[in-house]
């Protein structure tokens, strides 16, 4: 207790990095921030966050505000939102046309890089 105050720390749902790591690559999917609206790929994921301290209050937030999802979902979300937009906010909504297009354009790109075989190192 600090001066009659308690902190608390939601309990996230993911232990630490590597298990969101994990279950993302596990179903196909990649990690997603409810607060931010961010996607990361598993390995950009990795890349950002691996060597941060896991058990930081800051981190066992952020590990609450994260999710796994599959990342066309956001594509699809990203167009509502684009038909939901009023035509007056033309420049607003080209914005978000060229964020849909270049998100389109990274979520295939992964997913087509999955799907060719890996090479083999040869002896």
């Amino acid at each position: 207790m600090n001066g009659g105050y308690e902190f608390r720390v939601p309990k996230p749902r993911f232990s630490s990095i590597g298990h969101v790591i994990s279950e993302a690559r596990e179903n196909y999917c990649w990690i997603f921030n409810k607060e931010s609206l961010r996607w990361w790929t598993p390995d950009e994921f990795y890349d950002e966050f691996h060597e941060k301290d896991q058990n930081s209050v800051k981190m066992l937030n952020f590990l609450t505000q994260i999710s796994i999802r599959d990342p066309r979902n956001g594509i699809t979300a990203a167009f509502k939102q684009l038909s939901d937009m009023e035509i007056k906010h033309s420049e607003e909504k080209k914005v978000l046309i060229n964020k849909i297009e270049d998100f389109n354009k990274k979520v295939i790109t992964y997913y087509q890089e999955m799907a060719k075989p890996k090479l083999r190192k040869q002896n």
